[in-house]
């Protein structure tokens, strides 16, 4: 079937000098979910940044800590203030994350061999040469009508600059030759964004991650669509 990751590939692994690309192995699993894990609480501060920059925020804390010093005429009670909204909002941004983590873990990350492999699909992982460390992952969902879904790509972070993702791109390339592969990425994973449009994928569609209430005034995270056809 064209589009089908390979098995003929379950055995034979590509090599660079550094950096290893293999099929995913059962012992695999506590690592993965490791380099996921951290990979995705890794954006929090981007995420708080982006938020608090934003202009209408930047509005809002001015205008309650104008409030707080006229009511209080105290810079510490002001200070204070601010530095409380700044807290919540870093508490409410990992709790999001975390739990995206959580419910990942226990969705696909919770069976690997049944959500991508014996559906047709491929996961991959990245190792270390030299010390069989597993530095990366990606993963290949199908989707029907040969298209896949780009799934995980995480690159532990002691590991990034080695250019273990456009290898993982590559073998998955080659694994899926012939389809179209999807993926989804949010506007604060620079350098993510910028590994697809490196690699021939090209955006497709945005939206906002909250399209209503007040998360979606106060919070401007998108999420971007990619694909690519091989």
């Amino acid at each position: 079937m064209q589009g089908m990751c390979r098995k003929q590939y379950a055995s034979s692994d590509t090599n660079r000098s550094d950096i290893l690309i293999r099929h995913y192995r059962s012992q695999d699993e506590q690592r993965v979910k490791e380099i996921f894990s951290a990979g995705m609480l890794s954006l929090v501060p981007d995420a708080f940044l982006m938020i608090c920059t934003k202009p209408v925020n930047v509005g809002v804390m001015a205008t309650v800590g104008f409030i707080v010093a006229w009511l209080s005429k105290s810079v510490f009670a002001t200070a204070m203030t601010e530095g409380v909204m700044m807290g919540l909002l870093y508490m409410f941004l990992r709790t999001a994350f975390g739990g995206y983590v959580s419910s990942s873990i226990q969705d696909d990350l919770s069976n690997i061999p049944k959500f991508y492999v014996e559906n047709g699909g491929c996961f991959l992982v990245a190792t270390d040469s030299s010390s069989g460390k597993i530095a990366g992952m990606v993963g290949a969902e199908p989707k029907g009508d040969n298209q896949f879904e780009l799934r995980r790509m995480s690159v532990d972070q002691e590991c990034q600059g080695r250019g273990v993702g456009r290898q993982l791109l590559r073998r998955l390339y080659q694994e899926c030759k012939g389809a179209k592969i999807l993926l989804t990425t949010s506007n604060i994973q620079h350098t993510a964004q910028r590994l697809y449009r490196n690699n021939g994928f090209v955006v497709k569609s945005k939206f906002p991650i909250f399209k209503e209430g007040w998360q979606a005034y106060l919070i401007s995270i998108e999420i971007n669509s990619f694909e690519i056809q091989l």
